[in-house]
């Protein structure tokens, strides 16, 4: 297809107002979750970042949009979260190398909070696009080996292997050389175990989304 073609095509393309809510949602929670997994928080003596709380949730909705408007328009929301979070961490760091006012003394908390080094958006970016197209892809791929059957499978299947391909790079990437192996292996193994056990717990759910959004979309 000619590129002419391919423009003529996207400028026509339709999107439905319950797909634009959803490709919303999926962008807010993205933003959301990588700037608040600064802090961390312990479960005993599991030490999670509080993104391990929402992130999960855009990997249902990764789902949830390529089980019903497949995957070249999921495809589309992972670029698009992509987009806006580089977009937003390179705007942080602009407004960080503004000059402070002399009336504002909250520079350096402000810096610490909201800058990140290189490695560390390499880090996030990379994990975050890898992990969400291979999630969206195994969905769409197990739904079609099974011929749409099985939702379970094809939720919990992507997810097993989106989140494993996430959480290495970002952990191998970010931290591989800055701390020890072994921290860095209890890193990897305990947020793969809570967002694979957070997916599956929350696959009842995930179906009653799947099956509204069907019906509204007349799927």
């Amino acid at each position: 297809m000619k590129r002419n073609e391919k423009k003529e095509n996207i400028r026509k393309e339709k999107y439905s107002l319950y797909f634009v809510l959803i490709t919303v949602m999926s962008t807010v929670l993205l933003l959301i979750s990588n700037t608040t997994s600064i802090k961390l928080f312990s479960i005993g003596k599991i030490v999670l970042p509080t993104s391990a709380l929402l992130f999960p949730i855009t990997y249902i909705i990764g789902d949830i949009i390529a089980e019903v408007y497949g995957y070249k328009k999921a495809r589309f929301v992972i670029l698009l979260g992509f987009s806006c979070n580089a977009f937003m961490a390179l705007f942080y760091v602009l407004t960080i190398k503004l000059p402070a006012a002399a009336t504002w003394n909250l520079q350096n908390e402000y810096a610490s909070i909201l800058g990140t080094t290189p490695r560390m958006f390499i880090a996030s970016l990379s994990a975050m696009l890898i992990g969400s197209l291979s999630n969206a892809f195994t969905l769409d791929l197990i739904k079609k080996l099974t011929k749409g059957k099985h939702l379970w499978m094809r939720t919990i299947g992507s997810t097993i292997v989106g989140e494993l391909l996430d959480t290495l790079l970002f952990a191998t990437i970010a931290f591989i050389g800055t701390v020890p192996t072994s921290v860095v292996l209890t890193m990897i193994v305990s947020q793969y175990t809570w967002k694979v056990t957070y997916e599956a717990i929350a696959t009842p759910l995930t179906y009653k989304i799947i099956n509204a959004y069907k019906k509204l979309e007349n799927n």
